[in-house]
């Protein structure tokens, strides 16, 4: 049985977690459609990716800081996503995060 960071079950048997990522993207490509739909993070940000299967249906979600942190403190994740080209799409999506990874973080309100 996998636990998450809080070392709560998770909410299906069919969940499972992916391991820490350089480079956390997922790449959706729905049939019979020209484009992926990409979602990524800052690694900095996330701890793993996790991802649920049910029946059809596929579900993720990124795992973000998984630290023990003091009351009162605030944290912003990096998260960004894209809808692109299905035709060489990989490429793409490393290349958009890339330049993602290499911006400064907006800390403004």
């Amino acid at each position: 049985m996998a636990l998450s960071l809080d070392r709560a079950s998770p909410r299906s048997d069919k969940s499972f977690h992916i391991p820490p990522f350089h480079s956390p993207i997922v790449c959706y490509r729905p049939a019979g459609r020209s484009w992926s739909y990409v979602e990524m993070t800052h690694p900095d940000d996330c701890v793993r990716i996790i991802a649920r299967c049910e029946r059809a249906n596929v579900s993720w979600g990124f795992g973000l800081f998984g630290l023990d942190i003091e009351k009162g403190v605030i944290l912003r994740a990096r998260i960004r996503a894209a809808i692109i080209p299905r035709r060489r799409d990989t490429d793409q999506a490393t290349r958009l995060f890339k330049q993602f990874v290499a911006e400064p973080p907006h800390l403004s309100v």
